[in-house]
């Protein structure tokens, strides 16, 4: 356990191999392309089919991707990871979770970074998007290499690491200027780990060869890691 960033919950598994929603040809890789729009993955969704996009809308959101700047360019030039959404998947977890926690669990999404890269570092919430804290699960990968990252970057001065959000992306010349402040290996495929989702933080796969793919499932939105540990340290987390 290392609060405020992360604690594991070993207790909870998964109850079905979400990975059979990425065994499809047409998700993305390492050479697709980075296009404005995302029009086909609607389509993809409205017809129950997994969908994939560059996980980018955090730059997005500060203009640090967009058509404009990286059309044409690949994915691993971006930010070197997927987001991947399935109606079915997502349905089948929260009645879940539903079924096994007292809190409220909302989006549910694939974070796959890609062989041989890092994914970008970024953050959500409490200002300007509302996910604060995550229940996650490794779910393919290599156990015991890679791992996940919090940091700061010094260049921001004197900020209180829950309001990073207010100052944009990490724009690439500030990587030599981030401090890592934790990092969490994983050593087990299928362990749930609660993850703190405000403090900057990136999938580290650099090292590997194949992906490292999270199933991450947003606690709602009022909650930080703070609250659900003190839920699962009272007993008052599981139904």
């Amino acid at each position: 356990m290392s609060l405020p960033f992360y604690f594991e919950v070993p207790e909870i598994k998964l109850p079905f191999d979400v990975m059979r929603y990425v065994a499809d040809e047409q998700l993305m890789d390492g050479e697709d392309k980075i296009y404005d729009g995302n029009s086909d993955y609607l389509d993809r969704l409205k017809n129950n089919r997994t969908a994939s996009k560059e996980a980018g809308w955090y730059l997005q959101g500060f203009g640090g991707t967009g058509a404009q700047k990286t059309q044409g360019a690949t994915l691993s030039e971006g930010t070197g990871m997927t987001e991947e959404q399935n109606p079915e998947m997502s349905k089948l977890l929260k009645e879940w979770a539903h079924d096994t926690l007292t809190i409220r669990m909302t989006s549910v999404s694939l974070l796959r970074t890609l062989p041989g890269h890092n994914g970008w570092w970024h953050c959500e919430g409490p200002v300007l998007r509302s996910r604060r804290c995550a229940l996650n699960f490794l779910v393919e990968g290599e156990v015991g290499v890679t791992s996940t990252e919090w940091g700061y970057n010094k260049v921001w001065g004197d900020l209180p690491p829950e309001q990073v959000e207010l100052k944009g992306y990490v724009k690439s010349e500030f990587l030599p200027e981030m401090e890592v402040y934790e990092t969490y290996i994983n050593d087990e495929i299928g362990k749930g780990f609660f993850y703190n989702t405000m403090y900057l933080h990136r999938g580290v796969n650099d090292t590997c060869n194949s992906y490292r793919t999270i199933l991450s499932i947003a606690c709602q939105e009022n909650l930080d890691i703070n609250v659900v540990w003190k839920k699962y340290q009272e007993g008052s987390l599981f139904k």
